[in-house]
Parts: C-alpha cells; sequence; structure tokens
C-alpha cells in the first residue's frame, strides 16, 4: 500500500519522523471519566476495511460503501499498525440503520485520527442543518465539531491545520457545564477550541444514517485519510468532571498514540 508519511502532526506543520511502538493499538476502546469506564458506541478502525464494509473493532454498526465516485483505499500513516482509509472525494461510509449513534441528551466525546487534503472536508456527519452532530473542515482548514438539538446550534473552532498531515482530535461535550469548559477540542493532546453547550438541551438526534467521510448527503466527501474515529456517550457522564482531569485524558491519548 502506498506510504504517506511517518509520524503525526505536532501542532501545525510537518509530521515528526519518530513512530511509536503502540500507536493506534494504544487507543484502549473505553474511556473512564469520573472514574466511570464508558465502552465505545462506535469505534472506527481502518484496518478493518476489507473493500466492501467495514466491521467495528468492537461496538457499533457496520459500515458499508456508498459509490459515489473515486474508490476508497487504505494507506500507510506510519504509525504502528495504523492504517488509514483514503477518500478521494468519492466513495464514503455509511451506518447500516438510521437511528444508530443517535447522542439525544447524553454527554459525548468523539475522536477522530485524520489527516485533510483540502477545505470543506467532512470527517463524520449525522446531520443536515438542524438536530444532530458533525465535525468537517472549514474552507480555513479548521476543525469544527458541531452539535445542535434544531433550535442551537453550537460548534467548536480549532486553528488552521496543514493540508497532508495527521492529527488526533479528542472533543469533550459535558451537556450540563454552563460556561467555555463544557465543550473542549484537543488537536494532538492541547485544548484547541472550547464552547459552553448548555444550552443545546434537546435531543442530538437526526433520522439519516451515520456518516464517515461524507456530509449527510454525500455531496461533500473527504479528501484524505481516516484512520481512527469513535464516538462515547452516557447520561451525565461528563457531569462535575475538572478540566485538570480532561487535560490529562487529552494529552495520555496523544501520547500513547505518537509514543
Amino acid at each position: 500500500m502506498p506510504i504517506r508519511g511517518a509520524g503525526i502532526g505536532v501542532g501545525v506543520g510537518v509530521r515528526s519522523t519518530a513512530v511509536g511502538a503502540t500507536g493506534v493499538n494504544a487507543l484502549t476502546r473505553s474511556i473512564i471519566v469520573n472514574g466511570q469506564s464508558v465502552d465505545a458506541t462506535y469505534y472506527y478502525d481502518a484496518r478493518n476495511w476489507n473493500g466492501l464494509a467495514f466491521l467495528f473493532a468492537s461496538a457499533g454498526e457496520y459500515l458499508a460503501k456508498v459509490e459515489n465516485g473515486a474508490d476508497l483505499t487504505k494507506v500507510d500513516e506510519g504509525l504502528s499498525s495504523g492504517v488509514g482509509l483514503e477518500y478521494a472525494g468519492g466513495d464514503y461510509l455509511e451506518a447500516s440503520t438510521t437511528g444508530f449513534a443517535n447522542l439525544d441528551t447524553d454527554d459525548a466525546v468523539f475522536e477522530t485520527v485524520f489527516t485533510c487534503d483540502a477545505t470543506t472536508d467532512y470527517l463524520v456527519g449525522k446531520r443536515t442543518t438542524g438536530a444532530g452532530y458533525d465535525q468537517w473542515i472549514t474552507s480555513s482548514r479548521q476543525v469544527r465539531s458541531v452539535i445542535s438539538d434544531g433550535t442551537t446550534t453550537v460548534f467548536t473552532t480549532s486553528s488552521a491545520l496543514s493540508a497532508g498531515t495527521l492529527y488526533h482530535v479528542l472533543t469533550f461535550v459535558d451537556r450540563s457545564e454552563a460556561s467555555v469548559n463544557g465543550m473542549r477540542q484537543y488537536i494532538n493532546g492541547s485544548i484547541n477550541g472550547t464552547v459552553d453547550p448548555s444550552a443545546v438541551t434537546g435531543n442530538v438526534s437526526y433520522a439519516g444514517k451515520l456518516k464517515l467521510g461524507a456530509n449527510m448527503d454525500g455531496s461533500i466527501v473527504l479528501n484524505g485519510s481516516i484512520v481512527q474515529a469513535a464516538m462515547w456517550q452516557g447520561a451525565g457522564w461528563l457531569d462535575n468532571s475538572s478540566t485538570t482531569e480532561i487535560d490529562a485524558i487529552a494529552a495520555a491519548r496523544y501520547a500513547s498514540l505518537i509514543a
């Protein structure tokens, strides 16, 4: 398979050439916050792509390929056992049922390891313009993590990323925290985007199939790769969590990825 490069981008810039011995294998399928361990609602690992469909390593529904142009291919992203699924603005992945992976009123954590080669690209799609959530790349090549109950929409926005560089993004959503600490987005283990999510009081749900690498109607498809994407959720799970604990979790998962 083609090799895109070794290591993972540190901040904004070229990739490091240091490759860890653990890499993607070190990213656990559960996350512990406030002493409560939560298993992933979905956990996508590009190594499990068989050319037609994808089975989650530990949780969630299978994803099927939606043929929309250029085919999906595996690429070596330089991490230990790290394989990216390369999107070329054509085909993308879709869950099998419409109700899968709705957030409803739960707290959540989203994690994605990816590259973006263009702008206005989608990583995860579970909304159109109303209720639901998504994660996409703006025209300024910023990561934007969005949640909405159909009445109120909030989002975090990162600093500008570099094309072709591998990034780790982790976003924590504490629905009850009425401050900018309620929704915290981390890029490569460091805080890079916050917003108050407490006004989003209704269900963050959408009656459409979860998309990876595309928006909901497939009109915008990623140009880049996704190595890993996951989501964890739980009612009140992140209530009373400290920023110190959340900061440490984000730093530790990134450090494990590149150890």
